[in-house]
Formats: C-alpha cells, structure tokens, sequence
C-alpha cells in the first residue's frame, strides 16, 4: 500500500514531465499502470 505522501509526489512529478506516463513510473520507480490509475481517480475526484 502506497502512501497519501508518494502518490501525491507521484502525481506532482507526473505534472512535472508534462503526463507522460513511462518517464515518471521510471524516475520512481513505480508501475506505469499504477501511476495511471492514480491520475485517472484524481481527475475523476476533481471533476463530479
């Protein structure tokens, strides 16, 4: 189970990198797909 903290690192380096995906999973070291699915229930929150 991954923290609130690494997630939100995550999703703030996946910012960083302009989305892309690979790049960011790489640099920490983390799934793609879980990566994915964590920007996709962010987006999913921000938007009701």
């Amino acid at each position: 189970m991954h923290r609130i903290e690494e997630i939100e690192k995550a999703l703030t380096l996946l910012d960083t990198y302009g989305g892309q995906l690979s790049k960011t999973a790489r640099a920490l070291g983390i799934n793609r797909y879980t990566l994915r699915s964590w920007r996709d229930k962010r987006k999913k929150s921000a938007h009701p």
